[in-house]
């Protein structure tokens, strides 16, 4: 699992791999997910191969995916990858301290 700390974000980076882990062609652009709404924004790179992941709140159970297309003819053959991640909160430094309006005794 991949943590992200409060205000903070990861560069998540994919590489196309043959069955024996050598670099490898896919047909387009890879699609990045994530399995929920909430806890880090994606911003994918132009030719899909890296997306910044980008805290936004506390939350665990993310999976973020990417799929491509390993089937450089007509037709498609889907690859996927995945990796969990959970976002840190924001640590306590100081209290704020709020007044109720003045009343008689």
């Amino acid at each position: 699992m991949v943590t992200i700390s409060s205000d903070k974000k990861r560069v998540f980076s994919v590489q196309p791999v043959d069955s024996k882990g050598r670099p490898a062609a896919i047909e387009g652009i890879p699609e990045w997910n994530l399995s929920t709404p909430g806890g880090v924004s994606l911003f994918p790179s132009a030719d899909g191969l890296s997306c910044e992941v980008v805290w936004v709140e506390p939350k665990t159970g993310i999976v973020v995916t990417v799929k491509g297309d390993a089937d450089l003819g007509a037709g498609v053959k889907e690859i996927v990858g995945t990796v969990d991640i959970e976002t840190l909160g924001t640590e306590a430094v100081s209290f704020t301290i709020s007044t109720g309006e003045e009343v008689d005794v």
